[in-house]
């Protein structure tokens, strides 16, 4: 069994959509929020739910040129397909995936993320290695005995294929006979997540007598040990595997991302936080004062490059540093000053406020 440098552990050699994914180098492509499926464990928010919403990363898409976007502000070297179940919305998958590729070339990595339902057939599966995905993760059912006849045939049609399963407590058995069936079928790899207790998930699930690890805000107790042994399993089958701890998700894989997108969007007086945040200074008019007011007194006592006019917020922002140079000129004119960071997200979040 490996580490990796973002403590996840591995056995085989680590597939390359999860090693981007790590990096916050793959967008992430919300297909649909739709599925025939009800999992008691699915993560999903009660936004995405059951809905035919389309995402790129947090961006709601209304066409291809968003996600196109969204892939260049990240600088992506691949998409990562999910949802829902993406096969649902077929055309609309096959079609995002060769506009990216389109653009990004044909080393851009595509992993899809799909169930082992009836219209995962042939058909779906041809369509998917024509437009040429380079992981498919199929999602098989645990509640009963599933064939897997997907694994099946998508190998026989030259697919890269794997499972991608949840690490259930109680489950162990299920787990163990689909990863030896997929074994058996041809699968090459398997994917293992820290079973997750989420907002929308946690009253089912505690009803079901799952509880969290202590210490964390969404781990379930039991999942980290199901994981291991599905770990030692895979590499007795000499399978390829890795198993991706709760904690990745937010501490590593979204954070990297926004790191990535951080440095594209970052205004000229915004400085990006390890966390990261986009930092700067916050000017506010005070009553009978305009923004213009504030801009041009402003002006008059820094470098107008360090100056940006932000009107959808009604606020003058400059270098954080700058800002507190001078703040007592500014407080006794009435202006109002803070420090505030926001995210680096389409909507720019605000999470961080401190009053000069």
């Amino acid at each position: 069994m490996k580490t990796t440098k973002y403590m996840s552990y591995y056995v085989g050699e680590l597939p390359k959509g999860c090693l981007l994914c790590m990096r916050g180098a793959k967008l992430v492509y919300f297909a649909t929020g739709l599925c025939s499926r009800s999992c008691f464990y699915c993560p999903l928010s009660l936004e995405r739910k059951g809905k035919d919403v389309v995402y790129a990363d947090e961006t709601p898409v209304r066409g291809l040129e968003d996600v196109i976007e969204e892939a260049k502000l990240i600088r992506a070297l691949g998409v990562g397909v999910t949802g829902g179940d993406p096969l649902l919305k077929v055309d609309r998958v096959v079609e995002t995936i060769r506009a990216l590729r389109e653009v990004f070339g044909k080393g851009f990595h595509v992993h899809v993320y799909t169930t082992t339902q009836p219209y995962v057939n042939s058909s779906t599966l041809k369509a998917l290695g024509e437009a040429g995905v380079d992981e498919l993760r199929l999602h098989p059912k645990l509640d009963v005995h599933d064939e897997l006849r997907q694994v099946e045939e998508a190998v026989d049609l030259g697919l890269n294929v794997g499972l991608e399963l949840p690490a259930i407590p109680g489950f162990e058995a299920k787990l163990m006979e689909a990863v030896e069936r997929a074994c058996r079928l041809g699968a090459s790899f398997v994917t293992i997540n820290e079973l997750e207790m989420t907002e929308s998930n946690a009253a089912l699930m505690q009803m079901l007598g799952f509880r969290l690890k202590k210490g964390s805000p969404s781990a379930v107790e039991g999942s980290w040990e199901v994981a291991m042994a599905l770990l030692k399993l895979c590499e007795d089958l000499g399978l390829n595997a890795h198993f991706c701890p709760a904690y990745i998700k937010d501490s590593v894989q979204f954070r990297n991302r926004l790191r990535r997108k951080a440095k594209s969007i970052a205004l000229p007086h915004e400085v990006i936080t390890r966390d990261p945040l986009l930092v700067k200074g916050v000017v506010e008019p005070p009553p009978g004062r305009s923004l213009h007011d504030a801009y041009n007194y402003l002006r008059s006592l820094l470098p107008q490059e360090f100056i940006y006019v932000n009107e959808d917020r009604n606020r003058v922002e400059c270098h954080h540093k700058a800002l507190l140079r001078v703040a007592q000129k500014l407080k006794r004119m009435g202006f109002k000053l803070s420090i505030v960071g926001e995210m680096p997200t389409s909507f720019r979040e605000q999470v961080l406020v401190k009053l000069v």
